[in-house]
């Protein structure tokens, strides 16, 4: 069963990924055109004022979406969406996003009795500054402790915080409580923290600023 939220998360979901997968099929030889810049979509091209660009292939699909909408505003969920609806598609995979509030949608799910093998928690930044780290920490507990009611035994927990404010030993410590509320018994396998291209620098402690803890849960 779906609750009335979920549902209407799912079919704007499947609204997004069918106007997509209909605009793909059509034909793409036509350039996009704004101003100086040029995309070709179907070569996954761009230049601008005729001097080709380089880019990623999500910096590609993000331009893209601008591109399609000038004039119009676009949200940064929207356009995040549109680019993993893209992805999942160009790789064809069978992949369903939806956008909705995670503290709504994960106690739906949980009162649904909704069960995992594996949960990723990935939220923004709660603590902007030190004065939000009580507050912070209550919101990750909560988002913890649904996700660990929800998996099953053997389960696999990946939590981030990308809040340089919270410390590894209070998110360490916070998921500890949250797995006591919930009566698991959590088994750390691995830390990690940000990528390469978000280089650590020593003399700027706030570059530290990504945890990730992945357990196992019993």
């Amino acid at each position: 069963t779906f609750s009335t939220r979920e549902l209407l998360a799912r079919l704007r979901a499947v609204i997004r990924r069918s106007i997509l997968t209909a605009a793909s099929a059509a034909p793409q030889s036509q350039a996009i055109v704004v101003g100086d810049l040029e995309l070709s979509e179907g070569g996954r091209a761009a230049a601008l004022g005729g001097q080709a660009l380089q880019f990623t292939t999500v910096e590609f699909d993000l331009l893209l979406s601008l591109a399609k909408a000038a004039g119009r505003v676009k949200t940064r969920e929207q356009l995040l969406l549109e680019v993993a609806d893209r992805n999942a598609l160009l790789n064809q995979r069978e992949i369903e996003w939806i956008e909705a509030n995670a503290f709504d949608l994960l106690k739906d799910y949980s009162a649904a009795g909704r069960q995992y093998d594996t949960i990723v928690l990935d939220p923004p930044a709660f603590a902007k500054t030190r004065k939000n780290l009580e507050t912070a920490l209550r919101g990750y507990k909560e988002l913890n402790l649904r996700a660990l009611k929800m998996l099953r035994p053997g389960g696999t927990l990946v939590t981030c915080s990308c809040s340089y404010h919270v410390s590894e030993p209070d998110f360490v410590a916070m998921v500890a409580e949250a797995a006591r509320d919930a009566h698991k018994t959590l088994r750390l396998l691995e830390r990690r923290t940000q990528a390469k291209d978000h280089p650590i620098l020593p003399g700027v402690p706030e570059t530290a600023y990504l945890r990730c803890l992945i357990f196992d849960i019993t």
